[in-house]
């Protein structure tokens, strides 16, 4: 049977990342049931994610701020795509922080490439 949502971000509260307190994070969709995983960011000024994958095709949107993908300065109305299993990154937030939306086609897993 065909899946359909509608959601809306306020309707889903602000979480802190559990190891990461500079980020927050608030799920929208968990992508388990055969739905996308879609899910917005929040980066305070300067955090630095470490270069890593994850086990899904990956869409960022930046909605504001920027950031900083491998080098390439991502400023707000940027769309980053990520095959699955590509190690990308680091990510930076710019001197703002940064707010994206990342979508994936089901609930992924991290790889964290070690320094």
């Amino acid at each position: 049977m065909p899946k359909f949502f509608v959601k809306h971000e306020q309707d889903f509260p602000w979480q802190v990342h559990p190891k990461h307190e500079a980020v927050s994070q608030k799920f929208v969709n968990e992508g388990t049931d055969g739905t996308p995983e879609v899910f917005f960011v929040q980066n305070k000024p300067g955090y630095t994610s470490r270069v890593h994958s994850h086990s899904q095709d990956e869409v960022i949107y930046v909605l504001e701020g920027e950031v900083s993908v491998g080098g390439r300065r991502c400023p707000a109305g940027t769309v980053v795509y990520v095959q699955k299993d590509t190690l990308y990154g680091p990510l930076v937030a710019g001197p703002q922080g940064v707010k994206f939306i990342n979508i994936r086609p089901a609930k992924a897993t991290a790889f964290i490439k070690e320094k």
